[in-house]
């Protein structure tokens, strides 16, 4: 939304959009938009009252108060932080830290400014700064550090940190002035796994462009045009971080006396996912900033989890389990269907370990099967919960030669244990018909809780795309269906359709993967394949585009098995992985990424020649809690190694994402095992 301020202009779109109520059907004409404000951006000009300008919060920034370190365990003060006409600085203000001692901890204070949310990995890191070699008052005698970073919380598993700092008079076993560049690997004390470099000279008395960039693996560290450090794997960033500014003191302050100030100052911030821009890229950017008047820009959509019943930040796989028919006592229909519902919980250690079965809901009483089972945060809490698309046929139908259908959704527990709750009836319709092909979740209007698409096949190339979008209220259902899609002579070769934010402006798209068969093959005994994608209107309606043709191969073969959605390198926008069956034990696991273009090209990322015929499903989520999505196959072993009679032996295999971005997945691993299971999950997700 558009946000007056000081006579400028501020955009800000957040994973969880505010916004008046637009009724489903008919939707009235989008209100204009501001043009060419990419996603994945941020940039913030600073202008700002003081530090407790409520637009600072609105805005994702933190003021830090409090004690502790890094450095000197002085205070961090709001009182440090100030943003003062500046006619030297673009625009005619700045942010200023100021740092301040006596040569007493007591008597110490330091200044911090970083975002709340650690939604920035891959991409390119920037910032204006104007640094100092002497105190604003007092004694040139301490050694302060003026820095600008990115960081992830310190006990993660995947810790990542890029550092600009610079010390005006030396320090960590320099004189001074120095400018260190640093990416880490291990932060701990005992281990101190860092990669850097230090550059001798001022940086004083001028402003200066300090930029990080993030890209396959590679970090790159730049002071103006001028590269100062280039590293990868295993200092490259594995893991979402926050930006952060701060001026401390690194070393034991001088003896006690009067107060000594240093002030480091920031013109701008400048963030884009995009990739690894050159400064002068950087600048040409922010000069559409400043020409256009917009001080403040936020698209960084913060991802959220798919399949997180326990709302910890980590992935955990839901099997649905069909018992079979039983003639329990009690239940209104008989036979009726005994089904339940298993969680394996992502490991909070991050480690990508699954923990082990634990039941998350039964319902012995079920009249039938579900058609179809998903999950989303259809209750916009922060835990996924799960749906259901149940056909009960022609009994009770208030239309002829049609069906009754219903979608019910089990919300997760808002305690974080990960059961689920008794189901609720989301959405129902008596006059539907029989013929929903596919049912996928996915944001598609923006509002930070799950809606579901539903393909539905009319049969001779007549298809229709509908959604149902969740309530704002929070109840975890449903407003009614709107068609928003539909071809009457569209054929019959939609193989697979997922969902994910494909251009990353933080509301999720639709992929439909076609198959042509033969027609329009150029290689012998192979097929015609191609991926169309319906975007999501970028105003948040909810519609959807008319499909477009994203990706298309004349020479593919027809053995792809499965299409999933899921950021593999962690650039925010979600890639397709298509795992592919030759035949005779013989698998393939193949991405598409999504670039700021559009779909890439298609890359093998695994490949198994004995691997065995046992898959029988697959899904994406982020097990180790890095910020990528990895990939799990089911694994169906029958009775061989089962340890219980008419038992069947069950593996869920995890391949987890490259944590350095690359988009493979270079470890392949063994997470869930039981011999004593059986052979009826029916769903994964």
């Amino acid at each position: 939304m558009w946000l007056a301020r000081n006579g400028r202009r501020s955009l800000l779109l957040s994973a969880v959009l505010v916004a008046c109520a637009v009724a489903a059907a008919p939707a009235a004409p989008a209100a204009a938009t501001p043009a060419a404000v990419p996603s994945g951006v941020l940039f913030d000009d600073f202008h700002y009252r003081d530090a407790g300008d409520p637009a600072l919060a609105v805005h994702g920034w933190d003021v830090r108060t409090g004690a502790g370190g890094p450095g000197v365990a002085g205070t961090w003060s709001a009182d440090a932080v100030s943003f003062p006409a500046d006619d030297s600085a673009r625009g005619g203000q700045a942010m200023r830290l100021r740092a301040g001692t006596d040569g007493t901890v007591g008597g110490t204070t330091q200044a911090q400014v970083n975002t709340v949310r650690s939604k920035f990995y891959s991409g390119t890191f920037a910032a204006r700064v104007f640094l100092t070699d002497a105190p604003v008052s007092g004694a040139d005698v301490d050694r302060p550090v003026q820095a600008f970073y990115a960081i992830s919380p310190a006990a993660d598993a995947h810790y990542s940190e890029l550092d600009h700092e610079y010390l005006p008079n030396g320090g960590w076993g320099t004189t001074g002035p120095r400018h260190f560049t640093t990416a880490w690997h291990d932060p701990d004390p005992a281990v101190e796994d860092r990669v850097s470099t230090n550059q001798a000279g001022s940086l004083a008395g001028a402003w200066h462009t300090l930029v990080m960039t993030v890209e396959n693996g590679t970090a790159d560290f730049f002071v103006d045009d001028r590269k100062l450090l280039s590293t990868g794997s295993p200092y490259s960033p594995r893991e979402p971080m926050m930006i952060n500014f701060n001026e401390w003191f690194a070393e034991s302050v001088a003896g006690a006396g009067a107060t000594r100030s240093w002030d480091m100052k920031v013109n701008w911030v400048y963030y884009n996912r995009a990739g690894a821009q050159s400064p002068a890229q950087v600048a040409a950017a922010v000069d559409g900033y400043y020409a256009s008047g917009t001080d403040f820009v936020d698209t960084v959509a913060a991802g959220t989890v798919a399949h997180d019943y326990n709302g910890d930040g980590i992935s955990d796989i839901s099997l649905l389990y069909d018992y079979g028919a039983t003639q329990a006592a009690g239940c209104p229909v008989s036979p009726s269907r005994d089904t339940a519902m298993f969680d394996l919980s992502g490991r909070a250690d991050r480690s990508g370990g699954l923990t082990g079965l634990a039941t998350q809901w039964r319902g012995p009483c079920q009249p039938v099967l579900p058609r179809f089972t998903t999950s989303g945060d259809f209750t916009g809490d922060g835990r996924s919960d799960v749906a259901a698309f149940y056909d009960y046929g022609s009994a009770g139908t208030s239309c002829p030669g049609v069906d009754r259908v219903a979608v019910l959704v089990w919300p997760a527990d808002p305690a974080g244990t990960g059961a689920l709750l008794e189901p609720v009836t989301a959405w129902a319709s008596s006059c539907f018909g029989s013929r929903t092909a596919f049912f996928e979740p996915g944001d598609f209007n923006g509002d930070g809780k799950s809606d579901l698409a539903l393909l539905y096949d009319h049969g001779a190339g007549n298809l229709r795309m509908l959604t149902l979008s969740a309530k704002a209220d929070g109840s975890g259902t449903f407003d009614g269906a709107v068609v928003r899609w539909e071809a009457t002579d569209w054929g019959t070769g939609v193989k697979f359709v997922t969902a994910g934010d494909l251009n990353g402006d933080g509301k999720s798209d639709l992929a439909l993967f076609y198959d042509y068969g033969t027609a329009g093959a150029t290689c012998g005994g192979n097929s015609h394949q191609a991926v169309f994608v319906m975007t999501a209107d970028g105003a948040g309606s909810g519609a959807l585009s008319t499909p477009m043709k994203g990706w298309e191969s004349t020479c593919f073969g027809g053995g792809t098995s499965s299409v999933k959605a899921g950021d593999f390198n962690g650039d925010g926008r979600s890639d397709l992985g298509l795992l592919y069956d030759y035949g005779a034990g013989h698998v393939k696991l193949l991405t598409i990424a999504s670039g700021p273009g559009g779909l890439q090209g298609l890359a093998a990322r695994w490949e198994s020649t004995r691997w065995g015929t046992g898959t029988k499903f697959v899904t994406t989520g982020d097990y180790n809690g890095d910020g990528k999505s990895d990939v799990a196959l089911l694994y169906d072993c029958g009775t061989a190694g089962a340890t219980c009679t008419g038992a069947a032996h069950q593996i869920v295999y995890v391949l987890t994402a490259d944590g350095y971005g690359t988009g493979g997945f270079p470890e392949v691993a063994k997470r869930w095992e039981s011999t004593s299971f059986g052979a009826g999950t029916r769903f994964v997700s």
